[in-house]
């Protein structure tokens, strides 16, 4: 988060049936921050109207970090899935999951991550890839980067490797799911 509690912050998440972005502006507003504003239509809109998703100047943040890829093709995790060679873990909200997921998924909401991360490694397995995925990318994001200080820091090891999905994923309560 910006030093300055007067820069304009907008939040958003995977569009109207997401409540992320209102959480997550309430939680900037009772930080202090003044101008807080939520773009409820979330980042399928945000990303079509050409706007970016990683960082600005006033974050200090112009680019994402440079080395291999933190993420997974859609026809990658489609193949582990099919394989059984990823361990998925689904960070939306209860809520979301109980309303659909992708099939074998495991719920470790995103919050966890940052209230709970000894939890977290406690739920991990070291022997399979793990994929993060949500509905838009942006907390499977979160998610990814708030476990690599424990990565980094020798508190989790997995040779297989830990990414997320950034895609758009509508999962059905039938089980079945689209990666968009």
């Amino acid at each position: 988060m910006p030093a300055d509690k007067d820069t304009l912050l907008i939040f958003y998440c995977g569009g109207h049936h997401c409540d992320l972005s209102h959480k997550s502006a309430n939680a900037a507003l009772a930080m202090g921050y003044k101008k807080v504003r939520v773009y409820a239509e979330g980042i399928p809109a945000w990303k079509k109207a050409g706007h970016g998703t990683w960082g600005n100047d006033a974050s200090g943040i112009v680019e994402a970090p440079k080395g291999p890829s933190p993420t997974i093709s859609a026809e990658d995790l489609l193949k582990g899935i099919a394989d059984g060679s990823l361990f998925i873990v689904d960070v939306r909200s209860e809520r979301e999951f109980n309303a659909g997921h992708i099939p074998g998924a495991v719920l470790i909401p995103d919050g966890e991550f940052y209230n709970n991360m000894e939890g977290v490694l406690k739920q991990l397995p070291t022997d399979k890839k793990v994929v993060f995925v949500c509905a838009t990318g942006a907390r499977s994001g979160g998610a990814f980067f708030a476990l690599q200080e424990e990565i980094e820091d020798g508190n989790y090891k997995n040779e297989k490797g830990v990414v997320y999905l950034p895609y758009n994923v509508d999962c059905k309560a039938d089980g079945t799911f689209e990666i968009k």
